[in-house]
């Protein structure tokens, strides 16, 4: 048997035939899995995290703890023992037995008492078989090539080598010499004048998609000639892979699974919801990932409660459950081949009891048995659903590994578990997602494993690494002590030269032309330049490009090749409408409005067509509010819960400071379940003396002005001609009197804006909800106002009685009436199909009056001086359709 031996042969995603003909290509893995089982020494193999946690156990059972690292230890159990796991390894790797005890720091002498596992690692793997060779045991290879120089290897394949040598094994060192100065491209010779000697070529661009593009274009301009291109890839290629798919090139297929995909996060998602308080920023995702062990219907019922009361126990989210029952039962969801509906309950049980009531305090943790349960439940879903395979085996794992590693614990912290999972995610990451499509050049993703040469090589990535390889770093007192003992750890410079020559080995190898791709911005960070730059440029010039000259109509050659790009004929974009005129027969008479369906048909009917008529919504996403929201929800919310009190009438001002002040606590834990997190404590503080002081302030103002609460979240509604109207008042008050007020709560930084919105007379909600109140006969003046939850006060908006004076924001019955004859036009514009887009109308009024269309309505400037209609503002800053209305492009227009 012979083989092809290099540090960095392993996972090679594809090679050429003709590089490894009669002999194999082994990496260390390969090659050490090899002759473990030539020489009948295969055994079990264990991964990192049960390594680690076998070693947590270790030290666990330890009387007498390390000083050293005790300290560590009881902060983060299980990164001590990941550290010392490691350290431990490397000592071993470096040729220490395990055995003998070694001093010269007190980090030495820990790991020389550490307890030892049974569960082998790579170093005492490599002891192994070396030991099994120099006892003369033959494993049947006749000879090793090393494309690593000797010299340069490890301490312990340096052992293994020799240990093969004494064993009548070549050793054949075929690797590029040290000392040899690296070979250099060549470029086009003389002949070719049009497309000079660009043998380095460095082609930057603002981000990855635009290095894609252009890669995938230069590879276009000539497939004939791609079977002498090697790709060498030092990034994920499935950006590139789709540049490459789009013009009908086969794809590298080195994007690789990594430890942050969405299927890796299902398990540690519905872990982050074992502990006490929940925590909606971990349990939303979970609801929102297509791929869930949480059956569609119960997701999605949950994610709607949660929109209305982001906590749970609140009224929104009993109602959900009992939902969630219903529709369990109408399913027939796990009922059995009887349909029993007492086994459905029972798992509606269940799944409550996983979901909500199985927390635990992050310290001490969570019962093993509650992480089991959890692991189990992704077990039962996998079995019972269709899976990709890839994501049904990664699942798997996962679940069993952390089984494993949790075995015969008691309880596990929450940092603990954590690091658990990461160490977990860490072993599956790697993975290729896509298989590599059939291409003739060779594809890479090491320059180590350019075995043979090449024309032209491209490297894809060409930028600072991202996660720079970990070293081992050593006191000097330290390499002492361990030289003392015949060891040879492995230095920083090692590591150095070993890199380095892997990348001269590769540009020796490179005849022609080697080109360098490096985007400016990876994933939205910038980069840098890779290390081997400055050595590469110190050898031979290095031609810069740009792909924003690149991907030109007139594009110059780079290393043979000409990207030919076809300029895109210039479209011009149409004006932004309007007035957009719709078919006949396909508007409807609203028969019904609620204030804000009022408000948006008033103020922008194409905003009230497509929310409310045509039914568009924005997707369900969980953002993190402002403190000005959160506060605002808390104390709206304990406002109203203070006022349905039956003795509310009796409570002072002081009284319903303390009441709410109670109320709060119970209504943070459902409408702001992120205040009561750890961390928080200044936030909820703020929250909670914000709405104290509001309920103080406004029963004052109602101990003042001598008024008493008759009615809270009072439903509204009347018939105006055939149009029926509706609303929800926060409080009507009455005075003595026998006066009512209606009273509406706002939150806000500033009143300056509700101020002049009562100036200006456009305070339509107070006004439909006195109109709508003043429909009883007994108390037809009815006076309306805002009170200031933030700024504590009071904003009086008038009495709708006539004989006050029509003046502008004094008199809610003229605003009322103004508001009917406005909603009369556009009533009137609707049945004739003519859909106003208001911001267009405003801003083309403005800028533009050339954009209105013709037989448009006149301009709001033009219209009649005896016009009387309420015309508010169109809600353009809250407005989620201005891509389809067009106000996003006005300027482009």
């Amino acid at each position: 048997m012979q083989i092809t031996f290099g540090l960095y042969l392993d996972g090679m995603p594809r090679r050429t035939e003709t590089a490894f003909a009669g002999r194999l290509g082994m990496g260390p893995k390969r090659l050490l899995s090899l002759l473990e089982n030539r020489l009948d020494l295969a055994g079990a193999l264990f991964s990192r995290p049960v390594r680690i946690a076998a070693c947590l156990r270790g030290i666990q059972a330890m009387g007498n703890p390390d000083p050293w690292w005790v300290r560590s230890y009881s902060a983060d159990p299980w990164a001590t023992a990941e550290y010392l796991l490691d350290a431990r390894d490397r000592l071993i790797q470096a040729g220490w037995d395990g055995i003998t005890p070694l001093d010269g720091s007190p980090r030495l002498r820990a790991l020389s008492n550490l307890p030892v596992t049974d569960l082998a690692g790579e170093a005492e793997r490599l002891r192994k078989v070396q030991d099994a060779l120099l006892e003369g045991r033959q494993c049947g290879i006749q000879c090793l090539r090393l494309q690593t120089p000797y010299s340069l290897l490890p301490y312990p394949w340096r052992r293994i080598v020799d240990a093969l040598a004494a064993g009548n094994t070549r050793i054949l060192d075929h690797a590029f010499p040290i000392s040899q100065p690296a070979g250099l491209p060549r470029g086009y010779p003389p002949e070719h004048p049009e497309v000079g000697k660009d043998a380095v070529v460095r082609v930057l661009g603002r981000n990855e998609w635009q290095c894609a593009e252009y890669v995938a274009a230069w590879l276009a301009a000539s497939t004939k000639h791609n079977e002498t291109v090697s790709i060498l890839c030092l990034e994920d290629s499935l950006i590139l892979d789709q540049a490459l798919q789009r013009r009908g090139l086969p794809g590298l297929g080195q994007a690789r699974v990594s430890s942050l995909s969405a299927h890796l996060q299902i398990l540690p998602l519905l872990l982050a919801n074992l502990w006490a308080p929940l925590d909606t920023e971990a349990f939303y995702p979970l609801l929102l990932m297509d791929c869930s062990p949480i059956p569609d219907f119960v997701r999605s019922t949950l994610v709607q409660a949660l929109e209305n009361e982001p906590g749970v126990g609140g009224p929104a989210w009993k109602k959900a459950w009992e939902r969630i029952e219903r529709q369990a039962m109408d399913l027939g969801w796990k009922a059995g081949i009887n349909g029993d509906r007492e086994q459905i309950r029972h798992e509606i049980r269940i799944l409550h009891h996983q979901l909500m009531l199985d927390r635990h305090a992050p310290e001490p943790g969570a019962p093993v048995e509650a992480v089991a349960m959890r692991c189990r439940w992704i077990l039962d879903w996998i079995a019972s659903c269709e899976l990709d395979p890839s994501i049904r085996t990664d699942l798997t794992d996962q679940a069993h590994a952390l089984l494993a590693i949790t075995e015969g614990q008691n309880r596990i912290p929450r940092t603990r578990l954590e690091r658990m999972l990461h160490s977990i995610n860490e072993s599956l990451a790697g993975a290729p997602i896509a298989p590599v499509e059939t291409t003739t050049g060779q594809v890479l993703n090491h320059p180590g494993q350019l075995l043979e040469s090449c024309e032209t090589l491209i490297c894809w990535g060409f930028t600072a690494p991202r996660h720079p390889q970990e070293v081992d770093r050593w006191t000097d007192a330290e390499l002492k002590a361990m030289r003392s003992h015949g060891l040879q750890p492995t230095l920083p410079t090692d590591t150095f030269h070993l890199e380095s020559h892997a990348w001269r080995q590769a540009l020796s190898r490179c005849r022609n032309h080697l080109l360098l791709v490096q985007p400016e911005r990876t994933a939205g960070v910038d980069t840098g330049n890779h290390p081997f730059l400055d050595e590469l440029q110190s050898l031979t010039p290095v031609r810069d490009c740009h792909c924003d000259e690149l991907l030109q109509p007139h594009s110059p050659w780079v290393m043979g090749r000409r990207v030919i790009v076809a300029p895109a004929p210039d479209q011009p974009l149409s004006a932004p409408r309007a007035i957009h005129q719709l078919p006949d027969g396909a508007t409807r008479r609203p028969t019904h409005f609620s204030y804000s369906t009022l408000r948006d048909f008033l103020a922008c009917p194409m905003k009230w067509c497509l929310q409310h008529q045509v039914g568009l919504v924005s997707p369900a996403l969980l953002a993190r509010q402002s403190d000005a929201s959160v506060q605002g929800r808390l104390c709206h919310r304990v406002i109203e819960s203070l006022c349905s009190h039956p003795h509310v009438s009796r409570f002072t001002p002081r009284q319903a400071a303390d009441r709410a002040m109670l109320l709060f606590d119970y209504w943070a834990s459902i409408l702001a379940p992120e205040l009561i997190l750890p961390g928080q404590e200044i936030r909820l503080e703020r929250a909670r003396q914000a709405a104290t002081k509001s309920a103080f302030h406004l029963f004052d103002h109602l101990r003042k002005t001598g008024q008493r609460i008759e009615s809270v979240e009072c439903t509204l509604s009347g018939l105006a001609g055939d149009i029926g109207f509706s609303g929800r008042a926060d409080l009507i008050l009455a005075d003595g009197l026998g006066r009512r007020r209606v009273l509406d709560l706002k939150w806000s930084g500033s009143d300056r804006y509700l101020r002049e919105e009562i100036d200006r007379g456009e305070t339509l909600q107070l006004a439909m909800y006195a109109w709508l109140l003043g429909t009883d006969p007994e108390s037809p003046n009815v006076g309306s106002g805002y009170f200031m939850l933030n700024q504590c006060e009071y904003l009086d908006a008038g009495f709708n009685d006539p004989a006050t004076p029509a003046s502008a924001g004094v008199n809610p019955q003229v605003i009322w009436e103004r508001a009917w004859v406005t909603l009369q036009e556009r009533m009137a514009a609707w049945q004739e199909g003519r859909l106003e887009a208001s911001g267009i109308r405003a801003w083309a009024t403005q800028h533009t009056p050339e954009m209105t269309n013709e037989g448009d309505e006149p301009h709001p400037d033009q219209q009649p001086e005896e016009d009387t209609g309420l015309h508010l503002s169109p809600p353009c800053h809250f407005c989620e359709f201005d891509a389809l209305c067009g106000l996003n492009r006005r300027d482009e227009a």
